[in-house]
Formats: C-alpha cells, sequence, structure tokens
C-alpha cells in the first residue's frame, strides 16, 4: 500500500520544492495503544528520480490527534534524538491515498534495532554488554536527555530501551517516541501515569495526589538508571510484568532485603531527606558528574591511551632500573 505526501511539508528544514512523495508501506515494526509504526520505503512518485530510502512511519490511531507530538518534534534537533523527516495526514486506516483527512503520520529516520533488541540479543548469547559499550550508550541517552531537559525544557517520561535507537555500525544512540513528553512547568496540572512500569521513579509510584503529583524531569534520569542497568546485567532492574510494588522498587535500587534492615523501613512512605545540593534536577547533572570524559562515537577514550601510557611507562622504568642495577654491579 502506498501513501503520497507532499514534500513542501518537509519538517527537517531540507525543502522539497512541492515533490509529491511516494510511500511504500512494507510491513509493522510496532504497535500501541494511540498508534502504529510501520517500515515503508520513500521514493519520488511516479519515478521521478532521486533515491529511495527506508524510513520509519508512524500512524497516529486516533483522529485528530498526535499534534502534541508534531509540536515537539518540531522543538527537538540533536544528534542523539530521532529527525522526524516530515508529516502528512491521511484518512481511515484503510484509506492510505491524498494526502487528506485526520490521520497524522510523521515520517522519521529509521534505525536498524533499538536497545531492547540488542540487550536481548545479548542475552540470549549469555552475554551481557562489555564496559566500554554500556558508558558508550550511557554517556548518549543522558546526553540526549540533558538537551530534551534543559534546552528544549520538556521531559520525556517514557526512557525505556525499546524507546532508544541503535545504529550498531556507528554505535550511535537516539530518543525515540515522544508522545509522552511534556513541559513540566510549576503550576501545571501532571498526571502520574507516566513512564514504563519497569521503568517508573518511586515518587511515580507512592501515594500523592493523582491528578497533580509533584515530580521533576528527574524522573527520566531514574528511568535512564534503570535502563543502564538492564543493559549491564541483562535483565531488568525491576521484575515481574505488572506494576511493581514500592517496596520492591526500593529493594532493587537499595540490594536490602525483606529481612533485616528491610523491616524496619516505614511503611507510610517516609523516606530520609535528601540535601538540595545533592538532588538532581534532571539529566544535565547527572552526565558532567558520571561521565567526565567525551564517549563520542568513534573517538577512542582518552582514559584508555592514558592507561596504556602509564604501562609502558612502568615497563621502561623498571626496564632501566634492572640496567642501572647491573651496570652497578660492575656486570
Amino acid at each position: 500500500m502506498t501513501a503520497f505526501g507532499n514534500a513542501a511539508e518537509d519538517d527537517d528544514g531540507g525543502g522539497g520544492g512541492g515533490r509529491l512523495l511516494q510511500l511504500t508501506y512494507v510491513t509493522v515494526l510496532d504497535g500501541g495503544t494511540f498508534g502504529t509504526v510501520y517500515r515503508a520505503v520513500l521514493s519520488a512518485a511516479g519515478g521521478g528520480g532521486g533515491t529511495a530510502r527506508t524510513v520509519a512511519v508512524k500512524r497516529i490511531r486516533s483522529p485528530g490527534g498526535g499534534r502534541h507530538e508534531l509540536d515537539v518534534h518540531r522543538r527537538l534537533q540533536h544528534p542523539n534524538v530521532v529527525r522526524l523527516l516530515f508529516h502528512f495526514y491521511s484518512g481511515p486506516d484503510d484509506d492510505y491515498g491524498g494526502g487528506g483527512g485526520s490521520r497524522l503520520n510523521l515520517v522519521m529516520e529509521l534505525a536498524p534495532t533499538n536497545l531492547d533488541r540488542a540487550i536481548r540479543r545479548l542475552a540470549a548469547a549469555g552475554r551481557t554488554a562489555s564496559v566500554g559499550h554500556g558508558k558508550l550508550y550511557a554517556y548518549q541517552m543522558f546526553r540526549g536527555l540533558g538537551y530534551v531537559h534543559w534546552t528544549a525544557g520538556l521531559c520525556h517520561r517514557d526512557v525505556k530501551p525499546s524507546n532508544l535507537l541503535l545504529y550498531p555500525s556507528t554505535g550511535v544512540l537516539k530518543l525515540c517516541d515522544f508522545g509522552s513528553a511534556k513541559d513540566l512547568s510549576r503550576g501545571r496540572p501532571n498526571t502520574r501515569y507516566a513512564c514504563s512500569r519497569r521503568y517508573r521513579a518511586p515518587e511515580l509510584l507512592f501515594d500523592q495526589p493523582y491528578d497533580a503529583p509533584d515530580y521533576t524531569a528527574a524522573v527520566d534520569v531514574w528511568s535512564a538508571g534503570c535502563v543502564y542497568a538492564e543493559l549491564m546485567a541483562g535483565v531488568p532492574l525491576v521484575p515481574g510484568h505488572e506494576r511493581p510494588a514500592p517496596a520492591s522498587v526500593g529493594r532493587a535500587s537499595t540490594g536490602i532485603s525483606e529481612t533485616g534492615a528491610g523491616r524496619r523501613c516505614p511503611t507510610d512512605g517516609g523516606h530520609a531527606p535528601v540535601r538540595p545540593g545533592r538532588q538532581a534536577d534532571g539529566a544535565g547533572s547527572v552526565r558532567p558528574r558520571v561521565f567526565r570524559r567525551d564517549q563520542t562515537p568513534g573517538r577512542p577514550s582518552p582514559s584508555a591511551s592514558v592507561r596504556r601510557r602509564r604501562r609502558l611507562l612502568r615497563r621502561l622504568r623498571r626496564r632501566r632500573r634492572i640496567s642501572t642495577g647491573l651496570i652497578s654491579r660492575g656486570r
């Protein structure tokens, strides 16, 4: 099945001169409550030349929906955030022609895989990610979140492995799926029903007003920490398929069991206060402290080269001491 969208609606600033583009839908990549993601081939309509490319098309299920996600994508431009190419509107589910209608279609770059598939593939082989790959992916994850939090002023609210796209040949990682993203300005109501269950921060689980909980972009930092733990361990930090109980989240993050000190933990939501100076307000406050060196893909780690030089110097000093000792003994 095909759809036609006007290239004049390009959202990446590339223009297009009003050419018609043809989308040939190949297969369904993913589906959810709010929309379906397709793999499609983008080419000029009528064979008008140009190179065809494979793209991802997110088709919003509800009529008139998805406008918020489109507005969010138009605000984002970063190497670690998936790029929106253009958008168009179509008719009902069985009508992909024309470009009219009320169903929004977001055409985005397509990544070969995502972090969830990579973790599962490693686990099937009985392996986990190396420390180098863990630092590389975590750096880019926090770098992208730092941009989303501090530059765009948004909270993603659905950070999880399947929303982190991977380009294995280059090592690039990108955030995707901004359908739940929101500007968490003070005074505006928030919902507690945010983030996938395994990656939901404690402040979204413990008792507080359901329709107006007070939380910040730090909920993304918690989710990102859960993703990093899963990447390095090969299994989710918080096990199970149902909503995790607050106690299980605490045990997973602190290692405290139900015996001993765990039994003495308060059950009324009480907790030890965190000093204001040590409280994270977003990914940007964590990244400089955790990753002090640039982990940009394709660039060798300076720390590794420093360690190699130190080992070489130690060998040279050892040889010099041995040769000096032999000379002093007259041998």
